[in-house]
């Protein structure tokens, strides 16, 4: 009689367990994790700004082109061969000098561009990344961007192309 009860013991303790462990494995926080950079570099938000930061660039390269140009035929007596020396000297001076200021402006401004673009782009992004967790249930999402944020992920988890979709639609969305 003791081994008739000890198997039914045995059988609602593996039960028991058996629903344990069912009941803490789909109880657990929903968790993803995204390739940071992967959605960073597919966001057509920022492939809008680098296409304008190259548009501005290419513009200012023409300038200093230009200028350079205009150097080199002063420089080889092509321009102004009229001159005296001395003027053409000082023409040249002075053209040297406002190329070397505006080349040293311009790499300003390029730099600058490029850091507010890159803080644009980020606060959209992380919007929509929070965004993106609250409407579809995230406990949490992890960046994997190879800087020891996420040691372990089961691929499964992997919402990267899923959320460059998503960013990229509601980034579409607002702006039509």
């Amino acid at each position: 009689m003791i081994k008739r009860y000890s198997h039914i013991i045995g059988l609602a303790g593996f039960f028991m367990g058996l629903a344990a462990l069912l009941f803490f494995a789909f109880s657990g926080p929903k968790v993803g994790y995204v390739d940071t950079i992967k959605v960073y570099n597919g966001f057509k938000f920022k492939i809008e700004l680098e296409r304008k930061l190259s548009g501005v660039q290419k513009s200012r390269q023409m300038v200093l082109d230009s200028l350079l140009a205009e150097l080199n035929a002063l420089k080889e007596g092509k321009l102004n061969a009229s001159l005296p020396a001395a003027q053409r000297s000082a023409l040249f001076a002075s053209k040297q000098e406002e190329y070397l200021l505006l080349e040293e402006k311009y790499q300003q401004d390029n730099e600058s561009a490029i850091g507010h673009y890159q803080e644009q782009i980020w606060k959209q992004l992380n919007q929509y990344l929070k965004d993106y967790g609250r409407e579809y249930g995230y406990d949490f999402i992890w960046g994997a961007s190879g800087d020891g944020s996420l040691v372990y992920s089961n691929y499964g988890h992997d919402l990267t192309d899923d959320v460059l979709k998503y960013v990229n639609q509601r980034y579409n969305d607002e702006h039509k």
